[in-house]
C-alpha cells in the first residue's frame, strides 16, 4: 500500500516538475522578449527616420556579409570534381529569384494587409509556380559533374 501511495506521489511531483518547468520557460521566453522589444519599440516610436536608416543599415551589413563569407568559403575551400561548378547564368538566376521571391512575398503583404485573400492565394500560387520554375533552370545550367575515372586495379 506505501509503495503505492509513494509512485502516486512521485508521479505527481514529476508532472509539477514538468509544468513548472514549462511556466518558467514560458515566463522567461516572455521576460526576454520584453526586455528586446520595449527598448525598440521606443526608438521606433520616437526617432522614426534614425530608426529606419539602423534597421536598414543592418539588414544590409547582413546581406554584405553573408555574400562575403560565402565568397572567402568558396574561395578556400578545395574544389570536388564530383561537384558542378557554379555558372555566371547560375549565379544570376539565384539572384533573380531571390528578387523575384521578395517581391512575390512584399505583393502577398500589401493584399493581406487589404484583406484581399482572393488575390493572396493567386499570389502565391503563381510565386511558387515561378520559383520552382526558375530552380529547375537553375539547377539545368550548372555544369554537369566529371565522369569518374575508374581506379587502375593492379590485379589486371
Amino acid at each position: 500500500m506505501k509503495t503505492a501511495v509513494r509512485k502516486t506521489i512521485a508521479r505527481w511531483l514529476e508532472a509539477g516538475r514538468k509544468i513548472g518547468f514549462l511556466l518558467v520557460l514560458v515566463a522567461g521566453s516572455a521576460a526576454l522578449g520584453f526586455l528586446i522589444s520595449w527598448p525598440l519599440w521606443i526608438f521606433a516610436t520616437s526617432a522614426r527616420k534614425a530608426y529606419t536608416i539602423t534597421v536598414l543599415g543592418l539588414a544590409g551589413a547582413g546581406i554584405v556579409f553573408v555574400i562575403t563569407r560565402s565568397v572567402l568559403r568558396n574561395r578556400t575551400a578545395t574544389r570536388d570534381p564530383g561537384k558542378p561548378r557554379r555558372t555566371l547564368l547560375s549565379a544570376f538566376l539565384t539572384v533573380l529569384m531571390a528578387l523575384i521571391g521578395f517581391g512575390g512575398a512584399y505583393l502577398a503583404a500589401v493584399f493581406l494587409a487589404r484583406s484581399l485573400w482572393i488575390l493572396v492565394t493567386v499570389d502565391l500560387a503563381v510565386w511558387v509556380i515561378i520559383l520552382w520554375g526558375l530552380g529547375r533552370v537553375r539547377s539545368a545550367a550548372k555544369n554537369r559533374k566529371v565522369r569518374p575515372v575508374p581506379a587502375e586495379n593492379g590485379s589486371e
